[in-house]
């Protein structure tokens, strides 16, 4: 049992189920200053499930709290690929988003919208061509608002969430995409949302989906910038004890957890789980830390091998957990690819080799599709390259 409280429900009845040591603090492109600045960059850190409302959480302490503020408030805190039209990935995440709208929201244009963690602000433009009046947009890492033909920018404020940032209230919609798993304080988060939202306003929310991240032992699970784990479950506990009532979502393991909320004029402070489904996510964690080892020893077999020449396909948080947890990595070498153009020739934290484009992957034999939630996105991409001499391993079963 852990010694303190769950983050969500207060509760001590919490139970700690995934420990591992000397992970390192992922954030992204390797750039001189968080090299020279963040410190430590690996810690041992632990997950625990409540035992009350269903949440999932890191185990916080101030020297990851510390880490963490420093990483969003340096002057090098720039988002990774994200919704625009710099490449094709971030234009597929701008369609998947109007996709996910669409499906929500039935082309609904509200006349104000606030997006938390907008980074450019480009989703933002994209409401404002809709006919939106009004759009502002918050985001802490420093990065130029997005500018339109005429050169007009974004209406974007530097910062996190905060009702000193926002002078407007009474918001339409509010959008907010895998930013919840990066707050502490998920309750004082949703307060400041829920006085925002006019009445009747509406919460767009994204996050990863890790009920299916724990059912096959995904290795970039663990994201020391995630202090959540949310399951559909525990999400909706969560947005119900802060006064927004689920409309509707779209769960899927690749795109993630989208949940449609309303302002609610009423709060619930009791959260507890169903029994059953806290029986289920009970089972759930107890296996998640076997299916861990069983997909590192899936690489770590390859290893075994000298003439196999390793390449890790998807450039994201798995890697650093990778390489920190397997160290005959390190006496080998190994091959990162990605097919996001904006990555390659690129180092990034964690990972001790440079990005290569797919069509350099016949420099290796055998590639290992990392990305765990676009694992058959991937899969599906490589095998319509048709390699001849190379072999694509799925890490997932």
């Amino acid at each position: 049992m852990l010694n303190s409280n769950c983050r969500v429900c207060g509760s001590n009845k919490v139970n700690i189920f995934f420990k591992k040591e000397n992970c390192f603090f992922w954030y992204g492109p390797e750039n001189e200053y968080l090299k020279k600045n963040l410190h430590p960059k690996q810690m041992d850190v632990s997950m625990y499930l409540c035992l009350n409302c269903g949440f999932i959480g890191l185990v916080v302490n101030e020297q990851l709290k510390k880490i963490a503020q420093m990483f969003y408030s340096s002057p090098t805190s720039i988002p990774g690929t994200t919704h625009g039209q710099n490449s094709n990935y971030s234009i597929k995440l701008t369609k998947d988003f109007f996709d996910n709208y669409n499906k929500l929201l039935h082309n609904c244009i509200p006349d104000s919208v606030l997006e938390i963690g907008c980074q450019s602000g480009y989703l933002l433009h994209r409401f404002e061509l809709m006919g939106t009046k009004t759009v502002i947009g918050i985001e802490p890492g420093n990065i130029e608002p997005y500018k339109d033909e005429k050169g007009e920018k974004v209406d974007v404020r530097r910062g996190c969430l905060s009702r000193e940032i926002v002078d407007k209230s009474d918001f339409d919609l509010i959008i907010c995409l895998f930013v919840l798993e990066h707050v502490e304080d998920v309750n004082s988060f949703l307060s400041i949302v829920y006085e925002l939202l006019s009445k009747k306003g509406k919460l767009l929310l994204s996050v990863p989906n890790e009920f299916f991240a724990l059912r096959d032992g995904n290795i970039g699970l663990l994201n020391m910038q995630h202090f959540n784990y949310f399951t559909p479950d525990s999400l909706i506990n969560l947005l119900k004890k802060n006064g927004l009532n689920v409309l509707d979502s779209i769960s899927t393991r690749a795109s993630g957890l989208y949940i449609l909320a309303e302002k609610n004029n009423e709060k619930f402070n009791d959260v507890a789980i169903a029994n059953d489904k806290l029986e289920k996510y009970q089972d759930m964690v107890k296996s998640y830390s076997s299916l861990v080892e069983i997909n590192i020893n899936k690489i770590k077999q390859l290893l075994h091998d000298p003439s196999n020449i390793i390449g890790l396909y998807g450039v994201n948080c798995s890697l650093p957990n990778i390489f920190s947890w397997i160290s005959e990595l390190n006496e080998r070498k190994v091959y990162i690819f990605d097919s996001d153009s904006l990555k390659w020739d690129k180092y990034f934290s964690g990972v001790p080799n440079k990005i290569y484009p797919p069509q350099k992957m016949n420099l290796a034999n055998k590639v290992v599709i990392v990305p765990y939630r676009l694992q058959e996105e991937i899969y599906s991409f490589l095998l319509e390259k048709k390699y001849s001499t190379l072999e694509i391993i799925k890490l997932y079963d």
